[in-house]
This record gives C-alpha cells, structure tokens and sequence, in this order.
C-alpha cells in the first residue's frame, strides 16, 4: 500500500475520533467550556490563520489515527474473533502464510490485497466511530447542560420558544442517533463481508499460487529426467 493509502485512511480515523471526543469532552466537562470558547477572539479561525491551525493540527490527527486504528484492531480482534478468522481461514498462522505467498509472488495480487484491507480498516474505524458518536453525543446534550441552557450558544427565548427548543434538541438527536444506528450496522455487515471476501480471495490465490508452482517443479523434473 502507497503512503497516500496509509495517510487517508489515519486521516479518516483520527479526524472520526477527535470529533467524538470532543464531544464527550464537552459533555463530561460541562458547558462552562463552551461559555469560555464563546467569549474568545474567534479571529483565529479565519482566512490564513485556520489554514496555519489546520496545517498545525495535521500531525496530531494523524499519531490519533494511527492510534485508535490500532485500538479499534485490538477490540475487533477481542470481540469479533469468530468473524475476523471465521471458518474459511482458522488461524493467524495460516492468514500469515496466505498473505507472505501473496506478496513474495506477486506484487500486483499484493497491491490488491493491500487496496481490499485498507478498506476493511476503513469501514471498521466507521464502525467503531458511530457507536462512540452515539454515545458520545447523548453524553453531551444530557449532561453539558446544553439542553436546558441555550443561551450558551447564543440563542435567547422566551418560555413557548424554549420548549420549541427542547422539543427540537429531542427530534435533532433522535434522528441523528437513527442515523448513526444504520451507519454503524451496514459498516459493520460492509466489513464482515469484507472479511469473508478477503479470506475467499486469498485461500483461493494461495492455492492457484501452490498449484503453478508444483506444474513448474513437476516440469522442471520431467525435463532433467528427459536429459538423463
């Protein structure tokens, strides 16, 4: 794998991981962190200077990606044993035989390996992310304080427009938590199909690889019986 592969998907995953955590820092830490964020010179996030504040930020979404891409591997491997082995391929030591064929034989069959697992990582972190989101984001709007104090954000109403608020703050989190439910299910089926296509495609590989080489050797051999 290129190290644009590597780069997108860290990028992916410490950006996923920063958003959720900020969230649950904010709803652990109260909405006194917000009042203090409101009342800052916000000149910094504009034109040049958020490019310079992204570019600053850079490295350390990258070091939590590659982090929490092992963290979340870790969890899987714990909980999911079943499904990241499964019936097709039974050990790590079989997996690591098919995948050490693959890339001393072929660098493109390797290339599509490496292109297949980059996604399997992918839809894993997506996985992961949207259940801390979900949980991270009830943290907040039930324990911030957010929901009964929107004055924190800028808005001031009166008694009919604060319940309308309330009521819109249940809707918005109701529907988000819908929302990240699916995304965590189909990512979730996206990498245990994956999983499975990945195990099918290298068992079968390893054996076309065994089976060519043995018509070499059996060719080799026939021919020095030829020359005797």
């Amino acid at each position: 794998m290129n190290t644009s592969n590597y780069l997108i998907e860290y990028l992916v995953a410490g950006t996923l991981t920063i958003f959720w955590g900020f969230l649950l820092f904010i709803g652990l830490a109260g909405i006194k962190w917000l009042e203090l964020i409101s009342y800052q010179d916000l000149s910094l996030f504009k034109g040049d200077n958020l490019l310079a504040l992204s570019i600053m930020l850079f490295p350390l979404i990258y070091v939590t990606g590659i982090v929490i891409d092992r963290f979340i591997a870790q969890i899987f491997d714990h909980f999911f044993k079943s499904e990241t082995l499964g019936n097709i391929i039974h050990s790590y030591e079989e997996y690591n035989e098919y995948v050490t064929k693959i890339y001393l034989v072929s660098s493109e069959l390797s290339q599509n390996y490496q292109s297949m697992h980059m996604r399997i990582r992918i839809v894993r972190t997506a996985s992961f992310s949207s259940v801390m989101t979900i949980i991270c984001l009830h943290i907040f709007i039930w324990n911030s304080g957010i929901f009964n104090h929107p004055e924190i954000l800028g808005f001031v109403f009166d008694k009919a427009d604060f319940e309308f608020w309330q009521k819109d703050i249940i809707l918005l989190t109701t529907m988000l938590t819908i929302f990240l439910l699916v995304a965590t299910i189909s990512s979730f089926r996206a990498w245990r199909n994956l999983i499975e296509t990945e195990y099918k495609l290298l068992k079968d590989r390893y054996k076309c690889i065994c089976k060519h080489e043995k018509q070499l050797n059996d060719r080799e051999d026939n021919s020095d019986k030829g020359h005797l």
